[in-house]
């Protein structure tokens, strides 16, 4: 029995098809004869139902390696719910392609296996064959595995390359091409989106300019409000260097005091005064912002 709950199909009756006549000669019986119920579905070629993509636990060779039978379809027959037994003697009954001798169709039943009796009530069991259990392997639990890798005697190669390893567990996955085939993702949008550069202009001499990083580097989430995306960004440029931190604070914004020295705006200016930003005779207010800020502030003169 497989280890696991599910549908089979029972005979109510007693059914047997002896293996010799009564003169001791092998009977020779024909599928029609034999027949229990019918393996209908869908059609599908064989190249389609082997494609990794392709997922059904319902599939019956019809022609080899040219059409295979899908009976996924619930009501679709009978023949789908005869299990397979990984058990000793257990198999009563298989699955016989053959064609109808009055439309030449091909079709796919359930048969008896003659000298194999099936006593009333007992559940019909089919074998699977090697190729079906090479899929689905993994899916069982590791016991089971042994016991169908006991049955079917597959060999190392076989599970070698169906990517098995020597206990039917599947191995790593391989790269698929179809990764390769597949549009590569959007880039994630960048900091540099939600900041422009600014410039202030407070005084009629004086501008301070706030330009964009010149290469970002850091990712946000899109769904982010504009004052998170501000705080993200000050948090990033704070860790980056403590420096700049000083540029979201109001001092930042530059005024013009008298003797050439400057302040900052929140604080009052009472008269001339020594200042860390007073201006050398040599060096223009540009030196000294770019000296203070050099990746994201440029003050220029406009007079």
């Amino acid at each position: 029995m497989l280890p696991f709950d599910g549908e089979g199909l029972f005979f109510l009756e007693e059914v047997y098809f002896p293996l010799y006549n009564n003169k001791g000669a092998k009977t020779r019986w024909r599928p029609a004869e034999l027949a229990i119920c019918s393996y209908h579905g869908a059609g599908v070629r064989h190249s389609v139902a082997t494609r990794p993509d392709y997922r059904s636990a319902y599939l019956a060779s019809l022609i080899h390696e040219e059409w295979d039978i899908d009976a996924r379809e619930y009501t679709s027959c009978y023949g789908r719910f005869v299990n397979d037994n990984f058990s000793s003697g257990s198999i009563n009954c298989k699955h016989q392609p053959f064609a109808n001798p009055d439309t030449s169709e091909m079709q796919i039943w359930v048969v008896a296996l003659p000298g194999v009796r099936i006593l009333p009530g007992e559940e019909l069991y089919a074998e699977y064959g090697k190729d079906y259990w090479l899929d689905h392997l993994p899916s069982l639990s590791s016991e089971a595995r042994r016991h169908c890798l006991q049955k079917y005697k597959y060999k190392a190669s076989e599970l070698t390359n169906a990517g098995l390893r020597s206990d039917g567990s599947r191995q790593s996955s391989a790269p698929s091409i179809v990764s390769f085939l597949r549009a590569p993702p959007p880039a994630p949008q960048l900091h540099s989106l939600f900041l422009h550069e600014d410039t202030i202009s407070n005084h009629p001499t004086v501008r301070l300019h706030f330009a964009q990083p010149s290469s970002p580097r850091l990712a946000y989430d899109p769904n982010l409000s504009l004052l998170e995306r501000r705080a993200l960004l000050r948090d990033y440029f704070t860790s980056r260097n403590q420096r700049i931190s000083t540029m979201f604070a109001p001092q930042m914004a530059l005024v013009p005091s008298s003797s050439h020295s400057y302040t900052s705006a929140s604080t009052p200016s009472t008269g001339p005064r020594s200042s860390p930003l007073t201006t050398p005779p040599n060096r223009s207010l540009n030196t000294i912002a770019e000296a203070n800020h050099p990746q994201l502030i440029r003050a220029t003169s406009s007079g």
